[in-house]
Parts: structure tokens; sequence; C-alpha cells
């Protein structure tokens, strides 16, 4: 060897380590990452493979080597999430179900886990979220109304609740008994006991003795304990304020375009005799307005009544008497006697009442006697109960007709009503009200050669607003729009009122 040789084997000799060290530390550094993927994916397999078999704890600890290895694999996450669930560590669950969820929000289950998760820990706000976004994107979604339905009764919202539990139990039958309990408990809560009653008994029928039968059963016993302990009686009384634009006196027609402001008072009460299985009650109701100016159109009333019924779960009977006595300022002015019978039937959400009215009206002015009448009235009012975001609809239609003294009075028509009550924020009660009513008066013929015929519409919103000590404020409007080829009864009338009430 040379000297040029030798002295240039001696100069390339460091960088030849050094290419000999940076290719040792590529394979190791290869190696490595190869091994890490490697330990990552046998930890998830051997997750899987435990969590199959059932074996939980040893199933999340590999789940959680898995992400210290790997931390932006989704369905680890997501496992761990699930785990968590069954072994009832709802905290952990969430924490696990929101990494995967922000992750891949595409993957299976992980949102609506994570709703049963804050459902768990009572967190019912934070759990409402993703489920109504479940909802949006798959309404047919059995489990996801279910927890949804849920989610609202933890929140006291139990009339909202009932629609989401049943469409859990139509879209999948094996929701059946857990919702028909929690519907029952929304009736429970809600005052409608006997169609409270039908869904427990319902519920039970299902499966007995399963933990859902037996509690369904025992809430059944409470309604039937509840409903022998009631108050025998109550008593109810409000004062209120009232301002009318356009003073009138229906039964007589009497229009005066006068405004006028007054204070209203009303006291009643009622005494229960039987309970089961008849029912039978007596009660009293008194009414007076006091207005500034015009005093003739103060209206005092005592209204005095009694019914009985009996309830067979699924319909009911009920048949009722009332007097009723009116002072208009303080002349006697007319008294009135009805009897009405009826028969109501409960079908889920619907509960339907037919009904008919016998109602006799006797004049006690002299200048009033040809307006004693005869009235018949027969109809259907129908009750939808719990809709999505309202409490009630109501809708009602029946045919009256009058004979009276004097024939020119006597009418025949429809009446058509319907009404919605909803809550707001605060547990504000919200109800507007709209009635239609035809009146067609065959022997009354005008100067115009026509018959008369009047047409009422009447609307009105009611607000209401439960305070503690059994005290409730209520205020709200009425409008009325009397269109009418007979003069006298063309008008409109605008009310408003408030008043406080207190019941026992």
């Amino acid at each position: 060897m040379n000297t040029n040789t030798a002295n240039s084997l001696k100069r390339s000799f460091p960088q030849l380590v050094l290419l000999l060290l940076l290719a040792s530390l590529a394979s190791t550094v290869t190696v490595s990452t190869a091994w890490a993927a490697a330990d990552e994916q046998t930890a998830f397999e051997r997750g899987l493979a435990l969590f199959k078999n059932g074996d939980l704890k040893n199933a999340q600890q590999a789940f959680e080597d898995s992400v210290q290895v790997t931390p932006d694999n989704a369905a680890a996450y997501f496992y761990l999430g699930l785990i968590c669930t069954r072994l009832h560590d709802y905290a952990d669950a969430v924490s696990a179900l929101e990494k995967a969820y922000a992750l891949d929000p595409t993957l299976p289950g992980a949102q609506l886990n994570l709703a049963i998760s804050y459902y768990k820990l009572k967190a019912y706000e934070s759990a409402l979220t993703p489920l109504q976004q479940i909802l949006a994107k798959n309404p047919e979604s059995g489990e996801a109304n279910l927890f949804t339905g849920l989610a609202l009764q933890g929140q006291e919202q139990f009339s909202e609740s009932i629609p989401y539990l049943n469409q859990a139990i139509l879209l999948d039958p094996d929701y059946a008994q857990m919702g028909l309990y929690y519907i029952g408990l929304a009736r429970y809560r809600t005052g409608q006991r006997p169609l409270a009653r039908e869904a427990l008994q319902q519920s039970v029928a299902v499966d007995p003795q399963s933990e859902i039968g037996k509690m369904a059963a025992e809430l059944s016993a409470v309604l039937r304990e509840d409903k022998q302990t009631d108050r025998w009686w109550r008593l109810r009384a409000e004062l209120g304020y009232e301002y009318n634009d356009n003073l009138t006196v229906e039964q007589t027609d009497t229009v005066s375009d006068e405004a006028d402001h007054a204070a209203v008072v009303e006291i009643g009460g009622s005494l229960k005799l039987l309970e089961q299985p008849i029912e039978a009650e007596i009660n009293y109701n008194f009414y007076q307005s006091l207005y500034t100016e015009y005093s003739q159109f103060n209206m005092q009333s005592h209204q005095a009544g009694i019914s009985t019924g009996y309830d067979f779960e699924s319909w009911d009977l009920s048949l009722s008497y009332d007097y009723t006595y009116i002072f208009l300022d303080t002349d006697e002015f007319m008294q009135t006697q009805s009897v009405m019978p009826s028969i109501g039937f409960s079908f889920a959400d619907l509960y339907a009442d037919l009904g008919y009215t016998l109602q006799v009206k006797d004049f006690l002015q002299d200048e009033n006697d040809n307006r004693d009448a005869l009235n018949h009235s027969g109809g259907i009012n129908l009750f939808l109960f719990s809709l999505k975001k309202i409490d009630m609809v109501q809708f009602g239609v029946r045919y009256e007709q009058e004979d009276a003294e004097d024939d020119e009075l006597d009418y025949t028509g429809p009446v058509v009503s319907g009404s919605l009550r909803f809550t707001v924020p605060w547990g504000v009660k919200v109800r507007p009200s709209y009635k239609y009513q035809l009146r067609s008066y065959d022997d009354m013929i005008l100067g115009t050669g026509e018959k008369r015929e009047d047409t009422k519409q009447t609307f009105a919103l009611t607000i209401s607003k439960k305070l503690p000590y059994g005290l409730k404020l209520k205020c709200g409007y009425k409008y009325i729009d009397s269109d009418s080829d007979y003069q006298p009864t063309d008008y409109t009338e605008n009310t408003v009122f408030a008043g406080l009430s207190y019941s026992l």
C-alpha cells in the first residue's frame, strides 16, 4: 500500500464510522416503530378478545395500553368508554367517549353511549344535546327516543317526555315495558291518573316478574292508595282586575259601546260524598264583578251543583246537575238549570268526551220573559296529551238548539272550539284558545228580508304561573268579534285581566 492510499484511508475512516452509526440508528428507530405498532395492535386485539369474552377488567387494561402507544386510536377510546359504562364508571366513560367522538364523529355508537353516560350521571342537559343531534340524523333510533324521554323526565318535563317514549315503543317493542312504565310515571306526575293506571297496567302485563314490572305494579298500587286518600274537600279563591272596552250582556243582546275597569272576585269549593266505586261530589262557586262607573253591568252569580261518575279504567260515565242564579247589579236577572250526562274514553294519549246538555233558562225580569228557553246541546271534545313541546291539544264540536218563548229568538247552529296548552321556561303555562259559534234564527226576518244570522269568534290567551303556598298568578287577553246582520249584536270587544288565586 503506497503512502497516498494510506493517507486517504485515514482521512475517510471517521466518515465511514459516522455513516455506519447513522445507519444503525435508523435501523433501530425503524425496528422500534415497528415494534411499537405491533405492540399497539397486539394490545388492541387482545382488548377486543377479552371484551368479547366478558373479561372487562383485563380488556380495560389492554385498551389503556393501546391508547398509551397510539393516542389517536378512536376505536380504543370507544371500547374503553363502553367498558366503563358496563362497570358503572360513568365519569370515566364520558371522558373516554368524548375523546372517541372527537377523534372520529362517524364512529357508530360513540355519541349515543356518551349521551347515556351523561344521563346516568344525571347531567340531563348534557345528555339531551347529543340525543337531539342523533334524532336529527336518525329519528328512527328507538334507543335515542327512549333516553330522550328519560332525560326530559330527569328535567321534570314529564309531558314533553311522553311522545319520545311512545315513539321508542313503536320503533322497538323491546322497550315496551320500560317505556310504558315511564309513560305511567309521567301521567301520574301530570295528574292524568286514569291514563297513568292504564299505562302501568300494560307495563305490568309485559312481564310481571321483571324489575320494571314490579316497579310498575308498586306505582299502580300507590295510585290506588292516593285515590282513596285524596282530600275530600277543596277551596279556591281568586281576586282579579279586568278592563273591558265594550261592556255587554250576552244573554239579552245588550251592547254598551262603553269601557270600564272592574274588580273581580271568585270563590269556590267542592265536597266529596263518595269515592269508590262510584264517585260523587257537590260544589259551589261564587262570582262578582264590580265596575267603577257602569254598575248596571255588575254581575253576581251563584252556581251550585252535584256530579257523580264511575271510572272503568279506559272509559268513564258521569252525570252532573247545575243550578245558577244571577244578579245584574242588585236586580234578580236569570236562573238556569242544567243536566249533563257524558261518557269518556281513553286511547293512549287521546281522551274523548261525548256529552249532552239540557239547560232550562228562566229570565226573572218581566221585560225578558220572552227569552225563557229550553236549550239542547250535544257534541264531542277531544283531548290529545303530550305532543312534543305541547302539553295538551283540545278540539271540540257540538250542535246547539234553543227553543225560546218568542219564536223569533229560536236558533240552531254549531260551536267549534280548540285550544293548546304548553309550558315555557320558568314553568309558565300558556294557553291560546279559539271558539267559533254560528246561530241561525229561522223566524226572525230583518228589514232587508234576510233571516238573522250571528257569527261570533272568540280568541283568548291565558298565561299562568304556580307560586309557593298554593298561589297562582294568572293574566290574559280575550277578543270577541260578533258579526251579525242584526245591528245590536254586531260589535267587537277586548278584555284584559290579571288575578291571583289561592287553592287548598
